[in-house]
């Protein structure tokens, strides 16, 4: 785990999980998360998904991979 510096949600999130995505080297085998449906979330997921297109040119769908409960 890594200490986050800042506000615990959005787009300051979605750069956290990317840094513990890439500490892991578990980037290419990404799959399922499971979130509630709080609006901070579905940005945060959204986020993530743009930097991971940006970054490695991946692609990765925040609305079909996303698991509510």
């Amino acid at each position: 785990m890594t200490e986050v510096i800042g506000e615990h949600f959005r787009e300051n999130m979605a750069k956290y999980v990317l840094k513990v995505l890439k500490e892991y080297d578990i980037i290419r085998n990404l799959g399922y998360f499971t979130i509630d449906n709080a609006r901070d979330n579905n940005i945060m997921i959204a986020a993530l998904s743009l930097a991971l297109y940006k970054e490695f040119s991946l692609k990765y769908d925040p609305v079909y991979y996303q698991i509510r409960y």
